[in-house]
């Protein structure tokens, strides 16, 4: 939340948010408050809803899409600009440090499989595609929200036999140079399990939201396939400070919408990835000297193929999120780029302690 309004209490299941006093309170907008309620369960947030004991969902699933559209009372809109998902890799971690062991994980998860079946369940969507790197492609090849991806580069089909391979390189070159132990505080299994060529137990991090949760859960599925187990770990409000802190994995949703900057925030040093090679500081650097237009998308589908080369991060899915309300709410907008983001508009004629 921003602009005027400040926060007032919170607590683990809420946020209230109050208008608050001076020049910028001044524009006066018509919701003197707004309570954020937290959901850990879509279907409770979508019965909520239709009940009318909340006014809007945020990113509601896209399973429930279709219900909250034919529902009387209910509008749904989706959001402007796309949600980029990926797999950010601990460079901490020797395993995820691995390239080798990174295209492993690219090739043992059936994106495609997990974007139609789990998140999708059969409904074809726009926009909804399986990603070759960090940057969102948009709905059509000549969507300019994609003009930093080199349209040539494929993503990495699903593989079980080379992800087998790729994880055993992996784990034979961490035991040829001495290091073969997931973390120095690691269990004696675990350090016997990669000295041994047995890929230790992953730990994968995720907000706890419904669709990240489900996505981790399929996630972990596949890659139980291909022999690298994974350890599942919701991420509480202590966590978010250091989202990937002792964890080998972090599932992310990122706003790539501002490449100049967010390749950078995410790829650069102390960025979200956390390790950056030279040819990925020599591609950014040419991103920030670039004098023009042409150079700067040049140089930014440069860092995607390096992004790629070297999996920087684990690319998943791009989406598009959607947002219902009901008809009692006004002033939303018919295809905003966030859910604030015309919040002095907003009126509501069915007020809760307004």
């Amino acid at each position: 939340m921003t602009g005027p309004y400040l926060v007032a209490d919170s607590n683990t299941q809420s946020v209230r948010y109050t208008l608050g006093t001076g020049p910028v309170a001044e524009l006066a907008p018509p919701l003197k408050q707004i309570t954020e309620r937290q959901f850990g369960d879509s279907r409770a947030a979508r019965r909520a809803l239709l009940r009318g004991e909340i006014d809007a969902i945020d990113r509601v699933v896209p399973w429930d899409v279709a219900a909250l559209e034919s529902a009387d009372g209910i509008t749904v809109a989706t959001y402007a600009l796309p949600t980029v998902h990926v797999l950010i890799p601990n460079p901490r971690k020797p395993l995820t440090a691995s390239r080798h062991f990174r295209r492993a994980l690219c090739y043992g998860i059936h994106r495609q499989a997990i974007l139609d079946e789990v998140i999708l369940r059969g409904r074809s969507r726009p926009g909804f595609v399986v990603l070759s790197g960090p940057f969102p492609v948009g709905q059509s090849i000549d969507d300019p929200i994609g003009a930093a991806v080199d349209r040539r580069i494929a993503p990495y089909p699903y593989e079980p036999r080379l992800a087998l391979i790729l994880a055993t390189v992996a784990l034979r070159e961490m035991a040829a140079a001495g290091a073969a132990q997931p973390a120095a505080d690691a269990t004696p299994a675990a350090k016997s399990d990669s000295a041994a060529g047995v890929t230790p137990p992953l730990v994968l991090a995720y907000r706890a939201e419904p669709l990240a949760r489900l996505a981790c859960e399929a996630i972990q599925a596949h890659l139980e396939i291909v022999d690298i187990p994974v350890t599942l770990k919701p991420l509480t409000a202590g966590d978010l400070a250091d989202p990937l802190g002792t964890a080998d994995l972090l599932y992310a949703e990122l706003a790539m919408w501002e490449p100049l900057v967010d390749a950078q925030q995410l790829l650069g040093d102390g960025g979200l990835a956390g390790s950056t090679s030279a040819y990925m500081q020599l591609a950014l650097r040419q991103v920030a000297e670039a004098q023009n237009w042409n150079e700067l998308w040049d140089a930014l589908r440069s860092v995607h193929r390096v992004a790629h080369d070297e999996v920087a991060v684990i690319p998943l899915w791009q989406t598009y999120n959607d947002l219902a309300y009901r008809s009692t709410l006004q002033g939303v907008g018919q295809q905003p780029v966030t859910l604030y983001q015309n919040v002095q508009r907003w009126t509501n004629s069915a007020p809760r302690g307004n």
